[in-house]
This record gives structure tokens, sequence and C-alpha cells, in this order.
């Protein structure tokens, strides 16, 4: 296992995409050198990435961008008996499957509910508003119905798949007026669950 003392993070506070390698640096009992980048100027992150988005990690000569990428780069070369990509091949699928799942469709419901926008780019009315609101609902009742029965995502133990998930939640119920209801409770039984292991390994 490599040494962490010099992993640097370029991130944005509200972006989950950011919340979520935050998030993996913590279940891995990782440090990291933060650099916040402001979204209107992103001169830092380009100047060390060649290119403006953002999570990237810089690893001495090692420069690795996307969040999903990061999970895996740290996970390989970082992890002391704590993995977080199964080594099962069942597992792993599944784990990318929901990673794939809170990058490409809560992403969506996230971005909408942080800048208040409709599907089509409008501000939010009242009649959007109610409508991302039901949006966020279906999709809260699917996780609901997903874990019953489950402390986690995928397996037995802590994956990327509850850290993903996980980190899009974290953005609406922190930053945005919108949150799932409250009456999933399965859901949230699992999200203070993933919130109280993330903390212990702070």
């Amino acid at each position: 296992m490599r040494s962490n003392d010099r992993i640097q993070l370029y991130h944005f506070e509200r972006c989950p995409y950011c919340e979520k390698v935050r998030r993996v640096f913590r279940a891995l009992n990782l440090n990291y050198e933060s650099h916040l980048i402001e979204p209107d100027d992103r001169r830092k992150v380009e100047e060390v990435s060649g290119q403006e988005n953002v999570p990237v990690i810089i690893d001495g000569e090692t420069v690795v961008n996307e969040s999903t990428d990061i999970a895996g780069y740290l996970d390989e070369y970082y992890s002391d008996g704590v993995r977080i990509i199964p080594e099962s091949p069942e597992d792993r699928g599944l784990v990318y499957v929901l990673d794939r799942y809170a990058d490409n469709v809560l992403s969506s419901v996230t971005y909408r509910a942080l800048v208040n926008i409709d599907e089509d780019g409008e501000p939010l009315d009242t009649e959007g508003k109610e409508a991302l609101q039901r949006g966020i609902d279906c999709e809260a009742d699917y996780m609901n119905q997903m874990l019953t029965n489950r402390s986690f995502l995928v397996g037995v133990s802590l994956s990327l798949a509850d850290i993903s998930v996980s980190a899009f939640l974290s953005r609406l119920t922190d930053i945005t007026d919108f949150t799932p209801d409250r009456s999933y409770a399965q859901l949230w039984k699992w999200y203070r669950r993933i919130e109280d292991q993330l903390n212990e390994t702070s």
C-alpha cells in the first residue's frame, strides 16, 4: 500500500460527485490536501489536470479525474484491509450499476434541486417544485424497497454503492429545500447507518 501523505484533492463544496470522493477518503480512512475550487474560477484545476472538471486527485505524477475512477484508484492502491469495491464479480458488478445509477439518475434530480430549475432548464415555479419533489420521492421509494431487510445496498459491508447514493442524498438534505419523504423508513435507517459509519472513520 502506498503512503497517502501527498494526495491532493481539487473539489467543489456543493458538488455531489466531490462529496462522493470525500466519502471515499473517509471510508478508507485516508487524508488528503484540500484544494477547494470556486465554480466560477477553475484555473487551478485546469493547470494541474488539463481540464476544468472536478473532482480531481493528484498523487505524485498521477492525475485521476471522474469520481468513480478516483474511487477505484484509491481502493486499489490505498485500501488497508477495507475494500469499498467487492472482490466477487457479482457484487462488483452490482456496485458499479448502482454507482452509475447515482451518477446518472440521482444526479439529475440533485442538480435541479441545487440550482432550482426544471427539466427544461427553466426556473422552478410552484408546479415545477412539486414535480421535482415527486421525482425525488419516486427515486427514494425505489431505494426504500431495495433496502428492505438489507443493511447495505450490496453485500454485508459498506461499498461504493452506499457511498455514491448517500453522497447525492446528503447534498439534497444538507443544501437544498428538497428531501425525500421521511416515511421511507428503510431508506432513512440506512442513511443514518452510513453517516454513523463514515463519521466513525473520519
